[in-house]
């Protein structure tokens, strides 16, 4: 059997005050930049929900001239919310989708000679 060697040693570490300091500075700017970063996904994420919402709110009222236009919209939207790209499928709904349809309800209809209101 090969004889094994423990060096055991006394050794006081000393720390640096201006080393912690430096450290400890460190630190909370990386905190304070991950604190940041969260918020700011946090608002991104609100304003896609909105925007999401709105969007499917939109396509529910629009009537479009093609009626299988209205369920591709929906599907886009809800299979972009599942995904987790409601921003971008709300974006693209809101700049290519919206302008192919025309809101339901606002017209108003005009009453007929005999017809009371």
């Amino acid at each position: 059997m090969l004889p094994i060697l423990l060096a055991q040693t006394e050794e006081t570490i000393t720390i640096d005050p201006a080393a912690a300091n430096a450290a400890g500075a460190a630190a909370a700017g990386i905190v304070g930049i991950w604190v940041f970063l969260w918020i700011v996904i946090v608002i991104a994420a609100l304003i896609g929900l909105i925007l999401w919402i709105w969007a499917i709110i939109d396509v529910s009222k629009r009537q479009f001239a093609n009626p299988q236009d209205k369920t591709t919209w929906l599907i886009v939207l809800i299979v972009g919310f599942v995904v987790g790209l409601s921003l971008l499928a709300a974006i693209i709904y809101l700049i290519a989708g919206r302008k192919k349809g025309t809101m339901g309800g606002s017209e108003t209809s005009q009453p007929t000679e005999g017809q009371t209101t």
